[in-house]
């Protein structure tokens, strides 16, 4: 089966996809179009689901039988606690760069205020000649708090290429195996007794 019936190559494959859906996602503006903003989500979409189910599969490839549940466990854990950590660092990201560029580029406006509004309340809140500007910097608060899932999905790869290539279904190949080894045993059985035959001297 090549490499299809490893895990390895679909968590490698799900890291690109994830770094580079992120990488697309940080290129956008407020005024995007829309094929932009949601076609750039399937990469991102796409190497996510991979890598959550190819960490769980792998992990009961790798470990022992006894082993499974605990490893299953860690790797359940590890996804929600780094999703909630990662989820911390980037909203402290955002609210730290739009509040410090509101108050930077708009003195007349209240970063907190932007902030305590949400973003649908914000052509209500802000005057019309500060619109356009309140959305920039906005727009660059998200994309920069998006750079961290750009690191982490990059980072990723370490672990990825740590893992050990264990065929998915290891029956199969320890039945190829086994029958290769009698094949071959039969073919040395073959030519001992050809050799036998040979070497006994003919009775007259």
């Amino acid at each position: 089966m090549g490499v299809v019936g490893y895990v390895v190559p679909f968590m490698i494959f799900a890291t690109v996809m994830l770094s580079v859906g992120m990488g697309l996602l940080t290129t956008l503006a407020y005024d995007s179009p829309m094929r932009y903003i949601l076609g750039y989500q399937v990469p991102a979409g796409i190497g996510i689901g991979i890598a959550l189910q190819q960490t769980v599969l792998a992990t009961q490839i790798v470990l022992p039988m006894a082993d499974i549940p605990t490893g299953v466990s860690l790797i359940v854990l590890a996804q929600t606690l780094g999703g909630t950590i990662s989820l911390s660092g980037a909203d402290t990201i955002f609210t730290s760069l739009l509040t410090s560029g509101i108050s930077s580029a708009i003195p007349q406006i209240s970063g907190d205020l932007i902030m305590n509004s949400g973003a649908t309340n914000l052509r209500e809140l802000v005057p019309a000649q500060y619109i356009s500007k309140v959305l920039e910097v906005y727009n660059d608060a998200v994309m920069k708090a998006l750079y961290l899932s750009v690191a982490l999905g990059s980072f990723s790869i370490i672990g990825c290429l740590g893992m050990e290539w264990k065929h998915v279904n290891p029956t199969k190949s320890q039945e190829t195996d086994s029958s290769e080894a009698v094949g071959s045993q039969s073919v040395d059985v073959l030519q001992e007794g050809a050799a036998a035959t040979e070497k006994a001297p003919e009775k007259y």
